[in-house]
């Protein structure tokens, strides 16, 4: 299952076996490597990271600086751009800082109690039918404030795919899609980059909140919430 929690007790974990920060392990094993000159995990929230782009949500018809809300890396606080990105991205398909091994651990898509296989495998999800019309893929994207990101391989196209946001104002999964065919010249009704619609705005009333939610996008993820005595309660699947 996807996990920021596993991701951050693994941070502690490689800080505590190395001696050093997760930064300056991750500069000597990954990034210097791969030449990654504009990466850095920012693991001290005060730090300053030159050119940082910052997260904005839209507000009415303006937008508003929309912050992080905590301060802990390894699942999250990686400051990178897209041109460093494509880097990593080819280390899965030609290895430098480890070997095929590892990759292949890494892409292996575990079989789970009921016999089905997953689809999630070392932190990455690998060849879901239902995406990308069938074609194998590795991807995986990520949100936090107004931050949105993702990245996808079409293993047998060879195409490596990278968009990172500072608002939330487009679906980029839609973009992928549309960005896909336009590269492999084809055309389905699923390519079709929308717009997130305005969010709705009224007054909040806890008496109408019960119910399921979804968010916008061809990845929806499902919420329920119910009330108990005077508690609203919000459960993901």
């Amino acid at each position: 299952m996807y996990s920021n929690a596993n991701f951050t007790l693994l941070a502690e974990i490689a800080e505590r076996v190395s001696g050093k920060s997760l930064n300056e392990l991750a500069r000597e094993r990954i990034f210097s490597p791969l030449g990654m000159t504009q990466t850095c995990f920012k693991d001290r929230y005060w730090q300053m990271i030159p050119n940082r782009a910052e997260s904005y949500k839209a507000f009415g018809s303006e937008y508003v600086h929309a912050v992080l809300n905590y301060g802990t890396y390894g699942a999250t606080s990686l400051n990178t751009t897209a041109t460093d990105f494509m880097k990593w991205m080819e280390n899965l398909k030609t290895p430098v800082i480890c070997n095929k091994e590892t990759l292949s651990l890494m892409l292996s898509c575990p079989t789970l109690l009921n016999g089905s296989t997953s689809h999630y495998a070392g932190g990455i999800l690998v060849n879901d039918p239902q995406m990308y019309n069938g074609r194998p893929f590795l991807m995986h994207d990520g949100a936090d404030a107004a931050f949105r990101s993702t990245s996808v391989r079409l293993t047998e196209e060879d195409l490596d795919i990278i968009i990172f946001s500072n608002t939330e104002t487009v679906s980029l999964g839609s973009a992928v899609n549309k960005i896909v065919d336009i590269v492999l010249g084809v055309e389905t009704s699923q390519a079709v980059a929308e717009e997130v619609p305005e969010f709705y705005r009224a007054e909040f009333d806890e008496v109408d909140a019960e119910g399921l939610y979804f968010t916008h996008g061809e990845s929806a993820i499902i919420v329920e919430v119910t009330k108990q005595g005077d508690q609203l309660y919000m459960q993901g699947e």
